[in-house]
């Protein structure tokens, strides 16, 4: 599990590093679509989306929630609960994303990890079918249906211009006082995550991933090696 996990964590870094030194996510809305956008580099970039970014997250998540099961397993094995030592790792976690998300990248994911992780006790007990039923709302049912709400809900607004609300930042960062930067870093992370609905469409792609691994590691799927050998051998052709 180590060695996977740090191979999804160099892949993700390979992702980032191909997102954003790319320099396009930095550009003024205006000037990126001045740009415009060539048929080979949509091809490009959705056979990157799918065979590099999406991969590498799918198996930190997953690998995420194998780890939970593990740790269920074993406090199972002790007689104690793991609810106290989970809650305990969560906040840490939480507390990292916090420090990174309000003091270095908006890009922080650590967050949300730490919320899906938090979410993802209510289903320590529940049955395998109860467990595939959520993936499937998860992955495949809230995701377009939170995108379709956004776009034409009853309380679809116009948002404020991302050119606005970067400029209020920029003005917060470049006064003296270091309170009033991290107040404008917050207040930008806020208008621009937290109050957005990617921010609910990223907890349920978290979370599914991390049911899937609970589901693996309730059936030993990577620790009984040989009884799954013919369903690992398909998987690495998809």
């Amino acid at each position: 599990m180590d060695a996977l996990r740090g191979f999804a964590l160099c892949g993700v870094f390979v992702s980032n590093s191909f997102l954003w030194f790319g320099g396009r996510n930095l550009l003024p809305p205006e000037q990126l679509q001045a740009l415009g956008s060539p048929l080979p580099e949509l091809v490009t970039g959705a056979l990157y989306l799918f065979f590099v970014a999406h991969k590498f997250l799918n198996l930190f998540g997953f690998l995420f929630g194998l780890g939970f099961s593990i740790q269920l397993s074993r406090a199972e094995d002790r007689g104690t609960s793991h609810v106290p030592i989970h809650l305990r790792r969560m906040g840490v976690l939480f507390c990292f994303g916090a420090v990174h998300l309000l003091g270095l990248w908006l890009g922080d994911i650590l967050h949300l990890y730490a919320l899906a992780g938090l979410l993802l006790l209510l289903f320590a007990g529940r049955s395998d079918r109860t467990l595939w039923r959520w993936v499937v709302v998860l992955l495949g049912v809230t995701p377009p249906l939170v995108l379709a709400l956004q776009l034409w809900g009853p309380g679809a607004a116009a948002p404020v211009p991302e050119s606005a609300l970067r400029a209020e930042l920029l003005t917060a960062l470049s006064s003296d006082s270091v309170w009033r930067a991290q107040a404008g870093n917050a207040r930008y992370v806020w208008r621009t995550w937290f109050s957005s609905p990617r921010v609910l469409i990223w907890l349920a792609l978290i979370l599914g991933r991390f049911l899937l691994g609970l589901l693996a590691g309730r059936h030993r799927l990577l620790q009984d090696v040989e009884r799954h050998r013919a369903l690992l051998l398909s998987l690495l052709h998809i």
